[in-house]
């Protein structure tokens, strides 16, 4: 009974949440190219016609309600779109400009069919000829030629290529998203030339021609039953299934990561990182009661910047190796800024590096009182349980933001979560109470990695490039920025969650390097990056080391840290 209240409790006030008035909000902000003003860009709410325009000095202000999207257009840059939320009232807006499209435009053959009108024409499956036209429902298509030899499976290929199709972590399998839990989809039926899989088939991605998906209504009155799920039908080239590996492997190697790290990261100073004028002649003390005392007296009531007294809080931590100075000037600034939950967010990064573990827990309390339909509120109350040993309280937080997924929803941090539940579920079973018929994605052994890295940043407007260097210098960048990544970050503000994981299965001998290349948030304040490294995850000898970084100077690559097996 207790748990349905909770449950009840949480959708209440959603419910209430949404049902309030609306309300006007002005925002207002910078649109520049190049550190320049740039007058004249159209700036529109929702896409109506009510708008405005930046003037000469690239100036603008405009009203929007919480939930609107603001665009930015001007001839010859990309146009930008942002999602309005509760905290945003500034907004500078740094215009990318448009990729010439000319430079990339290549000449075919006119006799060969268009990808549109393949996308178009009847297909042969299991059941007979599917005429598109006629059928009475859409099928998706996906080319061949779109799907790329590097993966180790179709099913990775595909997870998330097309809207609602996912992997489902509860059997491995791919899923169409029919219902409100990630626990019950059912998988879909493959047909393969005319040949039914009910896994996934092995075939050399290199003979695929076609790809068709059939979305779970259509697919249930073609297949019965079988087809509940949804179907995927493929066409290969030569009509034969076929399962030549060797030949897999060395297209697979024409794709290999040849992209080298160019050493053009900077080395991260953290002294230069959190100093400041204010820092700087608290130090010449050189004795803490003295410091202390010039800070109540002259300091703490004339800085009007949160991020100035964060940094004088973690002075005398690092510098006069006072913790619970730290902890009392943070919690000051706290009440000052109680409202806000980007800057809550940011002391609680603190607070958290700073192992104040009931303080933390207090804190997330208050961001997710604050933004009680956010998801990453839900994770990180979740996070603060279970450093306090509450592992019931934490896996009912996980449960009841399952509970309340919406059909057909790509929430990403359903991964992030769900990987956090399956930690539970294998290290905390018997003290989290777990009840539910929960299915974990992986076994004991492969859910253990060497590293598990969870970025998390406290505004949602915060623009950056990650870039990870293996041993052998191989780079990948994961891109989160507006122009690169448009669709995810429009997702993270929708659900509300601002965190990101990566696993590094095996280190293996050598260094990896972790850089970050800051892009900006769009308001004057910095951006908090808290970076927590899980050594062996998941393993009985699992440790977490909490890293937090405040960016404030645009474009140059950092080097955040280096990890390599001891």
């Amino acid at each position: 009974m207790k748990k349905l209240a909770i449950i009840c409790l949480f959708l209440s006030t959603v419910f209430t949440l949404s049902a309030q008035k609306k309300k006007y909000k002005n925002i207002s902000g910078k649109v520049t190219y190049l550190s320049v003003a740039l007058p004249n860009v159209n700036i529109i709410v929702n896409n109506n016609e009510q708008g405005t325009e930046s003037d000469e000095k690239g100036n603008y202000l405009i009203k929007a309600n919480i939930g609107d999207t603001i665009t930015y257009s001007y001839v010859g840059f990309e146009t930008i779109t942002i999602l309005i939320e509760d905290i945003t009232s500034v907004l500078n807006i740094e215009m990318v400009v448009k990729a010439n499209d000319l430079d990339e435009i290549v000449i075919k053959s006119t006799n060969k069919e268009s990808e549109y009108n393949k996308s178009k024409q009847n297909f042969s499956t299991s059941k007979g000829i599917v005429n598109q036209e006629a059928a009475g429902y859409s099928v998706v298509y996906v080319g061949g030629n779109k799907i790329d030899l590097i993966y180790a499976s179709l099913t990775e290929a595909l997870d998330g290529r097309v809207a609602g199709v996912r992997l489902d972590p509860s059997t491995g399998k791919l899923a169409i998203r029919t219902k409100t839990s990630i626990f019950y989809d059912a998988a879909v039926l493959w047909d393969v030339d005319g040949v039914i899989f009910t896994d996934e088939p092995p075939i050399n991605f290199a003979s695929i021609e076609n790809i068709f998906i059939l979305k779970s209504l259509a697919a249930t009155n073609l297949y019965g039953s079988m087809g509940a799920g949804g179907v995927i039908v493929i066409t290969t080239k030569n009509g034969a299934l076929t399962n030549d590996i060797e030949q897999k492997k060395i297209i697979a190697e024409q794709y290999t990561n040849k992209i080298i790290y160019n050493n053009d990261a900077v080395v991260i100073s953290e002294e230069k990182m959190w100093n400041s004028n204010q820092n700087a002649v608290l130090k010449r003390f050189n004795n803490k009661q003295k410091a202390l005392d010039y800070y109540e007296n002259n300091i703490k009531f004339q800085t009007e910047s949160y991020s100035e007294s964060i940094k004088i809080a973690r002075l005398f931590n690092g510098y006069y190796n006072d913790r619970e100075i730290s902890i009392n000037i943070l919690n000051e600034l706290l009440i000052k800024y109680q409202k806000n939950p980007e800057i809550v967010k940011a002391i609680a990064y603190q607070i958290d590096q700073l192992n104040a573990k009931l303080e933390a827990e207090n804190i997330y309390k208050k961001v997710f009182t604050l933004r009680p339909n956010y998801a990453q509120s839900y994770r990180d109350l979740a996070n603060a349980y279970i450093k306090n040993n509450k592992f019931k309280r934490a896996w009912r937080m996980y449960m009841s933001y399952m509970l309340q997924q919406k059909s057909g929803s790509e929430q990403k941090i359903n991964k992030l979560l769900f990987n956090e539940m399956e930690w539970l579920y294998y290290n905390r079973k018997n003290q989290a109470e777990i009840k539910e018929s929960f299915v974990p994605n992986n076994t004991i052994s492969e859910f253990r990695k060497d590293i598990r890295l969870v970025f998390e940043w406290n505004t949602s407007e915060a623009e950056f490039n990650l870039e990870f260097v293996n041993p052998s210098k191989q780079s990948f960048v994961f891109e989160h920025n507006l122009i690169s990544n448009k669709e995810l970050i429009e997702n993270e503000k929708k659900i509300g969650y601002s965190s990101k994981e990566f696993f590094i299965d095996d280190l293996g001998t050598g260094e990896w390097l972790i850089n970050i290349t800051y892009l900006g948030n769009k308001k004057p304040e910095p951006t908090f990056f808290k970076v927590t490294i899980y050594k062996q995850w998941g393993s009985p000898n699992q440790s977490e080391d909490i890293n937090i970084f405040n960016f404030e100077k645009e474009r140059d690559k950092f080097q955040l840290f280096k990890l390599k097996n001891q």
